[in-house]
Parts: structure tokens; C-alpha cells; sequence
């Protein structure tokens, strides 16, 4: 169906002059939104920079009576998303009783949560297809798929696993903190306001489990008092690497991340601020609000499930048709399958209900071989 062009708006004067204005001056973005309330944002890696921020001291006790810090703790499955990877929640074991005790049900009368998670069923199809995809490249190319030791091989392997449209959950933590902004974004000497107050702003802080006890728990070791997590301390997230002359860039500055523990003198009363203008910063605000911890039911995660892993299903079937016959799939010999480059966005657009759509989010990941120094202490007293 062809799109009908709209008529353009007919402004006065001023109108077109104040319209026209905010128009030529738009930021640019290339990711989605990774939360759905903007007054509850999410920090954003910043490129080759240091961050001071301050964690909130909202504490729980732990299954052991242990004291830990409040966070969302989702068990995230990575999709792919034509050239994108978003995030979406695991719903394996989780359960939706209403107060008599009975399943809460969808409008079709299925329950909403049912214990079992289809994404988590279905991570089996792309495995399958990699190792399809490995073997029939490799013969092809008269090679040993499981000789680890070729970088031709390597390289097919790597290029397969990765490339899988759904992978296994991973836990990933979500907690809040505050960012306070400094001079040159060096982390060192704070931003005032005109009314010399410090310029600070609560955001979600996300980051794989994985890393958090790479990055986060080396450091708290380190600290004087021993804390057993973050809550009630300072810190400098120093993403700074030497770039070798090349551009710096978001993925290299989240591999170097440096947690590095902050001593700020007679900070009581800031500390009890930020407390008190994070009280609302909840596990269940962040499943709420960030988008890659939302919440969808077993239906949804279904359709979702089954649409994107149509193709691959199919390209298995068609892998074995060849590998059956001996016709090769990678010069349709016989056969003429492409796999639609944004089939995973069509399955979340025709899955998903919530009208929100989950993004990748980038964290501190990966290996880091550098070690952080810690800076002089600051005197943020009010």
C-alpha cells in the first residue's frame, strides 16, 4: 500500500520561526531508550571519561541474614535483532497467583506465568544451526570443524556462535545511583549550581553479574571498612584507556572501566540526600521502567519465540536436506533461502504488547588488565 504524503502544518510567523529552530537543533541518537520513564533514566557509558557517583545506602538482608544492596536482579536472554541485540526477561519458574491462591489469567484464559520461560526452550534451534552451519562450511572448504587449532576453523566457529538469534539467560544487576557531575568530566572538583548546590542526578546502573564481580567487588575489598557491597560509598567510574591513536569509543571505554572507592569528607548530610532522592528507586521501578528488565508474559514470549526461530528452523531443515543429498546451500544449489535481515524485529513488534521494545544495553564487560589508583580524597562538605 502506498503511503499517502500528509499536508504540511500551516504556522504563523512566529510559530514557523520557533518550530523551525527546535527542528535544526534535534540530538542525534542511534540506540532506543533504554528506560520508558524519562524521569527514571539509565546511566549511559560514557567515552574515554571518569564519573564520580555516589550509591545509594538502600539495604536488605540476603537468604543468609547477610546485608546487601537493594537491586532488580533479572535473568536476561540476548536477541538478536536484525543488525541489533536487545534484552529481553527470562520468566522460567516465575509464577502469578491472585489472592485466593488461583494462576492469573490472560484474556484467553492461559495463565500469565506459568513456571516455564519458551525463549529458555528454544536456545536449543540456534546451537543446533551453528554447529549445522560449522560442519557444512568447513567440509566444504575440506576442513576439521573441531580442529581448534586452525584460525580458518576458528574463525567459522566464532562467527556461528555469535551470530546465534537467541542466547542462554545471563543475570545482570540493576541498582541505582547518582551521578554527580565534575569540572572537564574528570571526576575530581564537582559542578555547582547558581545556588551552590552540587549538580547530581539519580540514574539506574546496569551491569552484567559477571562484571559486577570483576569490577565492583575488587574494589570493595580494598576499602577500609570492608563493606560487603557499594551502598553508603563513593566512587569514580574512571572508563579513561590509552586509545593508541585511534578514536575512543563506548565498547573499549566499558572494557577498561576502573571502579575506584572515594573518600569524601564530612559528606553525612549528602549522603542522607541522595538516601532520600533515591527512596523511590526500587526493584520493582526498575522492572517497571528499564526496559530490558520489563516483564512479559509466557504468551507473548511464545509468539516471540516461535517467529524468530522460524528461520533458523528452517535453514536446519534445509542444512540436512543438503547434507542429505550433497547439493550446497551456500551457492543454492537447488536451494534459494535467505534469511530476512530483520526477522527478529518483526517477532517482537508482532510479539511484544507492552508497546515498549527492549534495547541492548551496553555494560562494563569483558576482560580489563589495567588497575586503578585512587585519586586524592575530596571535601564535598555542605
Amino acid at each position: 500500500m502506498a503511503i499517502r504524503r500528509p499536508t504540511p502544518i500551516k504556522l504563523t510567523a512566529n510559530q514557523s520561526k520557533s518550530l523551525q529552530k527546535q527542528l535544526s537543533n534535534q540530538p542525534t541518537t542511534r540506540s532506543a531508550p533504554k528506560s520508558s520513564d524519562p524521569n527514571f533514566p539509565v546511566f549511559e557509558i560514557p567515552v574515554n571519561k571518569r564519573v564520580l557517583v555516589y550509591v545509594p545506602n538502600h539495604v536488605v538482608m540476603d537468604a543468609n541474614g547477610e546485608p546487601t544492596l537493594r537491586m532488580d536482579e533479572p535473568l536476561l536472554h540476548a536477541v538478536q535483532d536484525g543488525k541489533r541485540f536487545m534484552y529481553i526477561r527470562c520468566t522460567k519458574d516465575a509464577f502469578l497467583k491472585d489472592e485466593d491462591g488461583n494462576d492469573v489469567l490472560d484474556a484467553n484464559g492461559k495463565p500469565l506465568f506459568d513456571g516455564t520461560c519458551p525463549l529458555c526452550d528454544g536456545t536449543d534451534v540456534p546451537w543446533d544451526l551453528a554447529n549445522l552451519t560449522i560442519k557444512q562450511k568447513c567440509s566444504k572448504m575440506n576442513l576439521d570443524p573441531e580442529d581448534r587449532n586452525n584460525n580458518t576453523v576458528k574463525g567459522i566457529r566464532s562467527a556461528a556462535f555469535s551470530g546465534r538469534v537467541l542466547k542462554e539467560a545471563n543475570k545482570y544487576l540493576t541498582f541505582p545511583i547518582v551521578v554527580i557531575e565534575t569540572e572537564n568530566d574528570e571526576g575530581r572538583v564537582p559542578k555547582m549550581d547558581e545556588n551552590n548546590n552540587l549538580i547530581a542526578h539519580p540514574m539506574w546502573y546496569h551491569i552484567s553479574e559477571s562484571q559486577y564481580n570483576e569490577k565492583w567487588l575488587s574494589t570493595l575489598e580494598g576499602l577500609e571498612d570492608e563493606p560487603t557491597h557499594p551502598g553508603g560509598h563513593f566512587f569514580v567510574l574512571n572508563y579513561t584507556y590509552d586509545t593508541k591513536g585511534k578514536d575512543a569509543n563506548k565498547r573499549d571505554s566499558a572494557k577498561n572501566l576502573k571502579v575506584i572507592g572515594k573518600t569524601i569528607k564530612k559528606s553525612e548530610k549528602l549522603r542522607q540526600a541522595f538516601d532520600k532522592m533515591t527512596e523511590d528507586w526500587t526493584p520493582e521501578k526498575a522492572m517497571e521502567v528499564v526496559v530490558s528488565n520489563q516483564a512479559y508474559t509466557v504468551s507473548d514470549l511464545t509468539d516471540i519465540a516461535d517467529k524468530l526461530l522460524e528461520q533458523p528452523r528452517d535453514m536446519i531443515a534445509l542444512l540436512q536436506a543438503a547434507e542429505s543429498t550433497g547439493k550446497d546451500v551456500s551457492t543454492g544449489d537447488g536451494f534459494n533461502l535467505v534469511p530476512p535481515e530483520d526477522s527478529g524485529r518483526a517477532a517482537l513488534e508482532d510479539g511484544m504488547k507492552k508497546g515498549s521494545t527492549a534495547v541492548a544495553q551496553m555494560d562494563e564487560t569483558d576482560e580489563d588488565d589495567a588497575d586503578g589508583s585512587a585519586d586524592d580524597d575530596l571535601d564535598l562538605s555542605l
